[in-house]
């Protein structure tokens, strides 16, 4: 056989591309990640899906699949005539009898071969179906109505199809003198009414199919919670039929049970050697982590996430009628790459918000805080890598906005006055005063103790402390109020600190007649965004036409304020010329230092000598907002105080933040909007969610994930790279791979390889430190496959200096080539290069971690 299947543990054989291409596309078609690599023609490109791979023949391969039958199954063919032949000649009345015997139990045999792959062949046909329909209304999020026309519409072409494929065949049969129903597997061809009806009467009804999927795909059904009378239906949580009676979606099949995907992903992420470098790279870093005194190895980590969320048109006459609390969570043992995934964001409840109001959080979270309580005490037995582990876990962490956050936590939800800090007991007429956390009182967990104890007693209390009760995961082992909710730089930061910032430095420098709003919005509009950067594009409706005269802010999306506070340097040095201008203005000055904290609070790993850094750059801006723009000060920009100790506590907050939960929720806003049917809207909500996840957990698990080829590819040979990289691709492999004169590359223009994505044209850093103590970059000029292992080939850009009043370094490009393995280099993001003042260079968004050389 010549082709044969390389998904792994299959390899089947074929004798020809066509019945391969079938077989794959029948058995395999919707697992992911796989690593297929075309062999014909000395051809050697590789595909992550079957679908990619099978365009891929079609489009450059056609002729291989044209004929049904190669030429080496011909041969074979005639060879086994020519010997019947020749034996018949030769064989005596009694070996003809012998035989005889010996064909009819082969043809009993082979009956018997046929009937069981005819049979298997159903069964996998119908779980394709199943999964395709389920596909075709989840991926595109159709309404019932819309997939079921559809489906019947391709049942009506298949039947045709069948139906004249058969007549055909019958008369081809009756022209040959076979009759058909001397074999089985042929009678049953032929006699089917309808294989579509055949394969798909286990799930012909949504009942049938709710049970198929049960079975067959880990469906993990919505259960609806009790509740007292009227307010039955407006809970719904997500749950599986688990050992233990462990009913909530924190332990549903998917993430305990399947041990191929996520705790792989867990086994090696716990695997990896601790370092004490003094680098911060994760919650289990931090301070707050290691005073649980649990072992990280066997302890699961569950940090959740809770929003209200209007899934009507916020501004319609429904607005607050539909209004849903949600809650997700994620396992926080898997990489933290993995983390920004949202299918590893678990949806756990969804209730009518109304509900969650007039019953509060306990009633709403009594389920789960009985299976979560069940988790801490008795814990569970997983089959890691063949082995039975027990391990325990709970719930760690809180994240969501202020509002949700200070609600769930029992603290003051009252922003504009009184106590509006969690984390100490500042008073809102005193914010602009607290530039450190040094100068505020801090809240204890026996100090919140007392204040809750006392607000029972009398409630009018809780304006003076701030707090309202108690906070609903208290009972956990593991959790308590003050310590386990981390902050959200999304909303402190991206929607406050950076929106407040920009708008008051634009304002001035309007005001100090250096450019016009209408100018600003014009370098805007024409501003050229590198690759990495085009998808965060602001529009230039985000800043208000009448910034300059009023105290409004910009408005739109986190990333787009967040793209406008980033770039402002480079708009700005293209209408004021003169940069000692900018240097003496106290404005611009604020913006260097929220500049310096942003990028160290946004950095994926955390120097511990940066912490003071930070605590004095905070304790700088406040004191110099203070005297500019008093009135600027809002809560969000309070926080920022506590952010040095809370790195420490958290680890990188960037891991913490909402962004990506909130990225969640266009799914469910996209569901509502076309189901058009608000009707027990939290069951369609979380049913359609779990549906989906049958989809996307289906074959490989979206938790291991290996290198994805993005962009185009095509053929290196290793005369058509320059002679100056190969000299570097021999020098960075040594002797352990050997490149030769006929030696070919697979070059693509875009990889995403452990959560990161590079490109060519951009920089990364590829070098820890230079000598003038500034990082080393490096265009990225190739992106190669060489003997399996993925390098990124950079021409070096030397930094050679830093111009403070855009915080931009200025880059050279040198003749010397670099080659970096994703993992290796020090940033964790492709980097785009801008011009200021005519000078090439780089700004970053976050602060790097840079050792020695």
């Amino acid at each position: 056989m010549d082709y044969y299947c390389q998904v792994e543990f299959c390899r089947k054989g074929f004798y020809n591309a066509r019945g391969l291409i079938n077989h794959m596309m029948l058995q395999h078609s919707h697992e992911k990640q796989l690593s297929l690599s075309c062999s014909l023609d000395s051809c050697g490109y590789r595909y992550n899906t079957v679908n990619t791979f099978r365009c891929h023949l079609f489009k450059f391969h056609a002729s291989y699949l044209v004929s049904i039958i190669s030429d080496k199954l011909t041969d074979l063919s005639e060879i086994t005539c020519e010997h019947t032949e020749e034996s018949d000649r030769e064989e005596n009345i009694v070996e003809k009898e012998t035989e005889n015997i010996t064909i009819i139990e082969s043809v009993d045999e082979n009956a018997n071969k046929l009937n069981t792959e005819f049979s298997d062949f159903l069964k996998c046909f119908g779980n394709n179906v199943c999964i395709a329909q389920l596909q075709l209304r989840e991926k595109h999020m159709l309404p019932l109505s819309a997939a079921s026309d559809i489906c019947d519409m391709v049942k009506y072409l298949l039947d045709l199809f069948q139906n004249s494929f058969v007549s055909l065949i019958r008369q081809r049969l009756k022209v040959l003198n076979i009759e058909s129903d001397d074999d089985s597997v042929l009678n049953q061809i032929l006699t089917f009414s309808s294989i579509y009806d055949r394969v798909s009467q286990l799930f012909a009804t949504d009942h049938l199919k709710m049970l198929y999927m049960l079975n067959n795909l880990e469906f993990v059904p919505p259960k609806e919670l009790d509740m007292p009378a009227n307010e039955l239906h407006q809970f719904n949580e997500s749950v599986d039929g688990s050992n233990n009676e462990i009913s909530s979606e924190i332990l549903s099949p998917p993430l305990i049970t399947n041990t191929d995907d996520i705790w792989a992903s867990c086994e090696r992420n716990r695997l990896k050697p601790v370092e004490n470098d003094g680098i911060i790279r994760d919650y289990s870093d931090g301070t707050h982590f290691k005073s649980l005194n649990v072992n990280n190895n066997k302890f699961i980590r569950l940090h959740l996430y809770n929003d209200e969320l209007e899934i009507c048109n916020a501004l319609g006459s429904r607005r607050g009628t539909h209004k849903i609390s949600i809650f997700y969570f994620i396992v926080g043992n898997v990489d933290t790459h993995l983390w920004t995934n949202l299918d590893h964001i678990h949806l756990v409840l969804v209730a009518q918000y109304s509900a969650v109001k007039r019953f509060g959080y306990d009633k709403v979270l009594n389920k789960l805080m009985h299976d979560v309580k069940l988790l801490e005490i008795y814990g569970l037995d997983l089959n890691i890598d063949g082995s039975i582990e027990h391990v325990n876990g709970s719930i760690v962490t809180f994240s969501g906005d202020n509002l949700s956050s200070h609600s769930f936590g029992g603290f003051s939800t009252c922003f504009s006055s009184g106590r509006i800090c969690r984390h100490c007991m500042v008073l809102f007429r005193f914010l602009s005063d607290v530039h450190s956390e040094s100068s505020c009182q801090l809240r204890t967990i026996d100090l919140h103790k007392y204040h809750v104890q006392q607000v029972k007693t009398d409630k009018l209390l809780g304006a003076v402390y701030g707090v309202l009760s108690r906070c609903s995961l208290s009972s956990l082992q593991y959790f308590n109020a003050i310590e386990c909710f981390p902050p959200d730089f999304m909303h402190d930061g991206l929607e406050g600190l950076l929106s407040v910032n920009f708008s008051i430095v634009v304002r001035n420098l309007i005001k100090e007649k250096l450019f016009t709003i209408v100018q600003l919005k014009e370098e805007i509009a024409k501003f050229k965004y590198s690759i990495p950067d085009s998808c965060d594009k602001p529009a230039v409706s985000c800043i208000p036409n009448n910034l300059g005269t009023t105290n409004k802010r910009i408005h739109g999306k986190a990333v787009e304020r967040w793209s406008l506070f980033h770039f402002l340097p480079v708009f700005v040095s293209c209408l004021v010329k003169n940069p000692d201008i900018l240097l003496n203005n106290n404005f611009w000055q604020l913006h260097l230092l929220c500049r310096q904290i942003v990028q160290i609070i946004l950095a994926p790993e955390i120097d511990i000598n940066w912490i003071p850094i930070l605590e004095h750059l905070i304790q700088r801006h406040h004191s110099l907002l203070e005297c500019i723009s008093p009135v600027s000060f809002i809560p969000k920009i309070h926080y920022l105080v506590h952010y040095p100790r809370l790195l420490l506590h958290f680890g990188p907050l960037r891991h913490l933040w909402v962004m990506r939960f909130e990225s969640k929720h266009q799914y469910f806003k996209q569901i509502a909007r076309r189901v058009k049917n608000f009707k027990n809207i939290t069951f369609t909500l979380t049913q359609r969610h779990e549906m989906r996840k049958c989809v996307t957990n289906f074959g490989r698990s979206p938790y291991v994930k290996g290198p994805e080829i993005l962009g185009s590819q095509k053929i290196l040979s290793i005369s058509s790279i320059p002679f100056e990289l190969v000299d570097a691709i021999k020098n960075r492999f040594g002797n352990t791979h050997q490149i030769n004169g006929a030696e070919q590359f697979i070059s693509t223009t875009k990889l995403r390889i452990n959560g990161q994505v590079f490109y060519t044209t951009t920089s990364i850093i590829c070098q820890k430190k230079a000598s003038n103590d500034m990082p080393l970059f490096g265009k990225v000029k190739y992106i190669l496959l060489f003997q399996g292992t993925w390098i990124i080939c950079c021409v070096l850009q030397i930094a050679k200096e830093y111009i403070e009043f855009a915080d931009f370094y200025t880059i050279e490009c040198s003749d010397n080539w670099v080659v970096v393995i994703p993992g290796e280099h020090a940033n964790h993001s492709s980097l785009g290069s801008y011009f200021v003042n005519i000078q090439e260079g780089i700004l970053f968004r976050h602060r790097v971690c840079i050792e020695e050389k």
